[in-house]
């Protein structure tokens, strides 16, 4: 890891080269900048990172924010259905139980309430993709073959050439209009592969203010990237 003062700010930089064609920024949930290269590139990373410091600044104090918000005394709570709830973890009898501020796992001796949870989650996100997926799938006239749920690391959701959706069990940290939204995002990949001018026409057709849920889907992705329990969950 490298280090580059601009304007008083310090960014942490990885330089990685890559068979690719064109050099690219991209900021990772833990805060540090990824700057990818072309093996044969002659630009200097560093000449790179200084030309688009507006944008690189703009995003670091997005993200300052958004740890403000996460480590505000939430660090420590379960983010679910776009709010933070107190964990509390008992011995006994497996049952997961929400409340109105908490939620209470029990799980026998020796076994990783985390495991249970993470189980509750996936299954409570299931039922609700199930009815947006039936909703909005007739809704836009699509048909899909199947739906999984995965902790993929860098996505909300994919769609297969297959017909198959993938879904992030993170998704279930979100409040539901972002849940909705991503819905349609992978709905739309159905017909429309790629995210051209026509993908977004489709998208905004169901969802219009698209553009802002796509900031708030950044936002809690960094949320959810420092929220201890989260991490606990999907630890491998």
């Amino acid at each position: 890891m490298e280090y580059l003062d601009i304007e008083g700010t310090r960014i942490p930089y990885v330089v990685d080269y890559r068979n690719v064609k064109y050099m690219r920024l991209e900021l990772k949930p833990d805060g540090h900048l990824l700057v990818v290269m072309p093996k044969k590139s002659t630009v200097k990373p560093v000449d790179f990172i200084m030309d688009k410091k507006d944008w690189i600044l703009r995003k670091f104090r997005e993200i300052n924010s958004y740890r403000e918000l996460s480590s505000n005394g939430n660090e420590n709570k379960l983010l679910l259905y776009g709010r933070f709830y107190d964990l509390e973890i008992k011995r006994g009898k497996y049952s997961v139980a929400l409340f109105e501020d908490k939620i209470v796992v029990s799980a026998p001796d020796g076994r990783n309430p985390y495991v249970y949870l993470k189980n509750w989650i996936k299954k409570e996100l299931g039922n609700e993709l199930e009815r947006y997926l039936s909703q909005y799938s007739s809704l836009m006239n699509v048909r899909f073959n199947r739906f999984l749920i995965k902790a993929h690391r860098s996505k909300w959701g994919s769609c297969s050439a297959k017909k198959n959706l993938n879904f992030n069990i993170k998704l279930a940290a979100l409040p539901e209009e972002l849940v909705e939204y991503v819905i349609i995002h992978e709905l739309t990949h159905l017909v429309e592969r790629k995210h051209n001018r026509h993908f977004w026409l489709r998208v905004s057709k169901y969802c219009p203010d698209y553009r802002e849920k796509e900031k708030m889907l950044a936002k809690y992705w960094y949320i959810i990237h420092n929220n201890r329990i989260w991490n606990k969950m999907l630890e491998k």
